[in-house]
């Protein structure tokens, strides 16, 4: 398994041959971006240092908007039942 440890190896990363959502390879004609590793949507920004982007077909990372968010929502959630209960 690689080790993510220098800003180089990320950069590595960051070009692999394939969606990392569902693993087929990216060839040239498909639309592609490029999706946060863990998503944006769902952690806070300290929870995903160093940034790390992934290679995406478009469609894959559309799919998975809703579920990001849904997923943020209930650790949201989470956080504030956990800070309340310090009171």
């Amino acid at each position: 398994m690689p080790v993510l440890r220098r800003n180089k190896d990320f950069q590595a990363v960051r070009k692999l041959p394939f969606c990392y959502l569902c693993g087929r390879e990216l060839v040239n004609g498909d639309v592609v971006n490029a999706d946060h590793v863990p998503p944006e949507a769902v952690f806070e920004s300290c929870d995903r240092d160093p940034v790390l982007k992934l290679q995406t077909h478009k469609t894959c990372n559309s799919a998975q908007s809703v579920s990001d968010k849904k997923i943020a929502q209930l650790i949201a959630l989470g956080r504030y039942r956990s800070a309340a209960s310090d009171f």
